[in-house]
């Protein structure tokens, strides 16, 4: 990356009304991504609520790529795995990877999901954190993440994530962050997700999305969100035990950022 280009990303993340900052809760899942991130009470993904685990009714792993903005600087890689271990236990793992040669950060979680009386459902993560910058310091640590999701009704589900419930890192580096949603099966083909993410001192981040299986292989999906303001847009393909997922959205000042995520299932129901 040339001077040039520092100064000009800098002089961006100055001026954006929210910037990235360390472990942020970045775009994991294209599925997410593509209904505008609201999907604490949608995912099945360590990463976004391990409360959602227990969804899984077989073993699942997924991988994904992406650059912020489009920037080689800022591509980051991410490897998960989940499934159920017992009718009411889940476990998952996730891996990711961000960054390049003059800053980089490495998460590890392992997540579980408990199911509780039929309608309640608890997750943990243990995390492990790292972060590199250039030749110098690493910091790293291990810290937890907490999550709740509640069948409300057959259709309705809401769902609690807290990232950073112990933090990995002092307050300095990290902040922790709260999200808060729900998730209407409007149809057997459409759903619908709400979801509001507070972090300080930033306004609360209002997220708004839906998925449409157009067909048992293809699905669209779209979200807006609000503080800051974004439009998400993706589809899924799915064949048998794989499925692909594609998402893009908006920045107010940078470039578009594109996500991809591929899911492989095995394992018998």
């Amino acid at each position: 990356m040339t001077i040039y280009r520092l100064l000009i990303i800098s002089l961006l993340a100055c001026t954006c009304r929210q910037t990235w900052g360390a472990l942020e809760n970045r775009p994991l899942d294209a599925r997410s991504l593509g209904m505008g991130q609201a999907s604490v009470a949608v995912s099945d993904s360590v990463f976004t609520n391990p409360a959602g685990l227990v969804q899984l009714k077989r073993w699942e792993a997924g991988s994904g790529y992406s650059k912020l903005f489009n920037l080689d600087e800022l591509a980051f890689s991410v490897l998960s795995v989940g499934g159920p271990v017992k009718n009411d236990i889940a476990l998952g793992f996730g891996f990711s990877s961000f960054g390049g040669s003059r800053y980089q950060e490495n998460l590890l979680l392992i997540g579980s999901g408990v199911t509780l009386r039929r309608r309640f459902h608890l997750g943990l993560n243990c995390r492990a954190a790292q972060i590199k910058i250039g030749q110098g310091k690493v910091n790293s640590g291990i810290g937890a993440d907490g999550g709740l999701l509640i069948d409300v009704t057959s259709r309705l589900k809401a769902g609690y994530f807290h990232q950073g419930l112990i933090p990995a890192f002092n307050r300095d580096w990290t902040r922790s962050r709260k999200a808060y949603g729900l998730a209407l099966q409007v149809t057997d083909n459409a759903l619908l997700g709400a979801e509001i993410l507070e972090e300080t001192p930033f306004p609360p981040n209002w997220r708004v999305g839906q998925e449409i299986w157009i067909s048992p292989l293809f699905a669209l999906r779209c979200g807006f969100s609000v503080n800051p303001d974004r439009f998400s847009f993706g589809f899924g393909l799915k064949r048998d035990r794989l499925r692909v997922d594609y998402a893009v959205t908006s920045h107010e000042v940078l470039d578009l950022t594109h996500l991809i995520t591929l899911n492989v299932v095995w394992g018998l129901l």
